[in-house]
């Protein structure tokens, strides 16, 4: 699959997709301020695999 620019494509919006369902599933946690950092570390164990460290950073600092 990674040998085409196809496959590439492909697994970037598969990766994109999951970023979208990680930043609602982040927004039902509501008040950032109360979360315990083990609610968060939960959800970034969630997502990481599918949606990447990257996309999880962006969403996790525009929560902030």
């Amino acid at each position: 699959m990674w040998n085409s620019q196809a496959g590439r494509e492909e697994v970037r919006a598969e990766m994109d997709a999951a970023a979208v369902e990680a930043d609602i599933d982040f927004s039902k946690m509501v008040d950032f301020e109360a979360l315990e950092k083990s609610r968060i570390l939960e959800w970034w164990e969630k997502w990481y695999r599918m949606a990447g460290h990257k996309r999880l950073g962006r969403i996790l600092i525009k929560g902030i």
